[in-house]
């Protein structure tokens, strides 16, 4: 099975979970299936089909060295908000002390107003770190917002 995003731009490769999850005998014998520093290369073959079924054009290859691993949690209290000005198209703007996954931001964070209904916007990415990493994101609402206190 291939895990592809709807657009057939994102493919989600998994991990065994037991390489993952400390205290279970893969990751104990074997260890985590990427170490920290090592170079690795991800070769997605030409004969691979694109969207519409198609053999790639040419092989892909995208070579990376693995980060430190991070099992912190995700803490919503050290993200920084940033409303818009009342009664502007002002973008929303969260900044976030480390990076996190654009995938899951996209389909997990959402703005609401105060009936509790989602407020359509363009989420884009807005800033990356010195190492080039995402690390705020802004929503541009499609219409001018009133600000409330809540």
């Amino acid at each position: 099975m291939e895990l592809w995003d709807p657009q057939h731009t994102r493919l989600t490769i998994l991990f065994d979970p037991g390489r993952i999850k400390r205290d279970l005998k893969p990751h104990e014998e074997m260890g985590l299936p990427l170490r920290t520093g090592k170079r690795y290369r991800l070769v997605i073959d030409r004969t691979w089909r694109d969207a519409e079924g198609r053999p790639l054009v040419r092989a892909f290859v995208k070579s990376f060295r693995a980060g430190l691993q991070d099992r912190s949690l995700v803490r919503t209290s050290d993200w920084r908000l940033t409303a818009p000005r009342a009664e502007t198209r002002d973008s929303f703007i969260v900044t976030f002390p480390e990076p996190l996954d654009r995938a899951l931001l996209m389909r997990l964070v959402s703005v609401r107003d105060s009936s509790g209904a989602a407020v359509d916007g363009d989420r884009r990415e807005r800033a990356r770190d010195a190492m080039g990493v995402r690390v705020a994101y802004a929503m541009e609402p499609p219409r001018i917002l009133v600000a409330r206190r809540h």
